[in-house]
C-alpha cells in the first residue's frame, strides 16, 4: 500500500525536521551523483588447474548519470558506468564500464524508479514504498529505520539475512553481492567468483554523503588523493582546503556516538587520504609529505 501523507501531516513532519531535514524522500535519480562500489575478481583456483594467469585483484568503479534521453515517450536519464582504474585487467573482466555508452537508462515516479538495459524492456528497479523494495527482497514491508542523509529523511529497509540494505535515495548497500543496477550479483561459484559493495556516496558537489561497507577499501587511481581541490597537483591550496574540512568535521562529530563507518558528514573525498570516513591532522600531515616528497 502506497504511502498517502496529507497535507497536514507534511507540516507536521517539515516542523519536526525543523526546516533541516527535508520531510520528502532523497531522490535516486539524480544527476551529478556518484555511487562508487568496490568489484574484487577472483580465479585463483581455476586458473592453476588449467594453467591460466591467476587473477586476485580489486578496483573501484561508479555510477553517475548525465544527460536526458526519450524512449516510449517517457524521459530518461542516462546513466553510465565507469572504472576508477587504469589497470587492463579490467577491459576484459568484471562490471563492463564504458564513459561514452550508458550503463543503463533510468527515471524516477514518487518512490519507484524504473531502469532500461540496452536493448531490453524497462522494469522496475527500487519501490522505495515497499512492499518489496527490490526483485527478490525477503524483508519487513515497512522500512526497519529512518536516516538523515544531504538533508533528507531516507527509509532503510533491511533483508531479512541482515547483509543487504536498500535505501531511500541511495539504493543497494551490500558488501559482496549488489551494487546500484544490479542489486542482487552472484557471489562465489567455487572457482570464479566476484563481490561487489558499496564504498560510498558523492553528492553534486562532490562531498561524500554516504559511506558504505566497503569504504576506503581500494585506492582510486584515476584521483590524485591529496588533490582535494582538483586542479591536477598537490599543494599548499589543498592543505588550506583540507585544514577547513578538518575544521568543519570537528564541529560536526560527537565522538560519542560516531561511527566513522556509518556517518558521513559531507566531506571531500580526496582530502580524506587515511580512508577513516572524516578528514583530521593525519590527513593534513600525509597532504604535507605529498608536497614535500616524503
Amino acid at each position: 500500500m502506497k504511502r498517502n501523507v496529507s497535507f497536514m501531516m507534511l507540516m507536521l513532519m517539515s516542523v519536526v525536521c525543523a526546516f533541516t531535514v527535508s520531510a520528502l524522500g532523497m531522490p535516486l535519480v539524480n544527476e551529478g551523483v556518484r555511487w562508487v562500489y568496490a568489484e574484487h575478481h577472483v580465479n585463483v583456483w581455476i586458473a592453476e588447474e588449467y594453467g591460466l594467469p591467476s587473477i586476485n585483484e580489486g578496483r573501484l568503479y561508479r555510477y553517475e548519470m548525465r544527460g536526458d534521453t526519450v524512449i516510449d515517450s517517457k524521459t530518461y536519464k542516462k546513466c553510465y558506468c565507469i572504472s576508477m582504474s587504469r589497470q587492463p585487467l579490467w577491459d576484459t573482466v568484471g562490471v563492463h564500464c564504458s564513459n561514452e555508452v550508458p550503463a543503463a537508462c533510468l527515471r524516477q515516479d514518487g518512490y519507484e524508479v524504473y531502469c532500461r538495459f540496452p536493448d531490453k524492456p524497462e522494469f522496475l528497479l527500487y519501490d522505495f514504498d515497499g512492499p518489496v523494495v527490490v526483485k527478490g527482497y525477503k524483508g519487513s514491508p515497512t522500512p526497519s529505520t529512518y536516516t538523515t542523509i544531504d538533508g533528507y529523511r531516507c527509509a532503510v529497509y533491511v533483508s531479512d539475512w541482515g547483509n543487504d540494505l536498500y535505501i531511500e535515495g541511495i539504493g543497494s548497500v551490500s558488501r559482496y553481492t549488489g551494487d546500484l543496477l544490479h542489486t542482487t550479483f552472484s557471489y562465489a561459484t567455487g572457482t570464479i567468483y566476484t563481490q561487489h559493495g558499496m564504498s560510498h556516496v558523492e553528492n553534486a558537489d562532490g562531498k561524500v554523503i554516504f559511506i558504505g561497507p566497503d569504504y576506503g577499501l581500494y585506492a582510486d587511481e584515476t584521483d590524485l588523493r591529496g588533490d582535494a581541490n582538483s586542479d591536477g597537483v598537490v599543494d599548499i591550496d589543498d592543505v588550506n582546503l583540507a585544514i577547513s574540512q578538518m575544521m568543519f568535521c570537528m564541529a560536526q562529530i560527537d565522538y560519542n556516538t560516531w561511527d566513522e563507518k556509518t556517518d558521513a558528514i559531507n566531506f571531500v573525498r580526496a582530502a580524506d587520504l587515511n580512508s577513516d570516513g572524516f578528514v583530521d591532522i593525519e590527513d593534513i600531515n600525509q597532504i604535507i609529505n605529498r608536497i614535500v616528497g616524503k
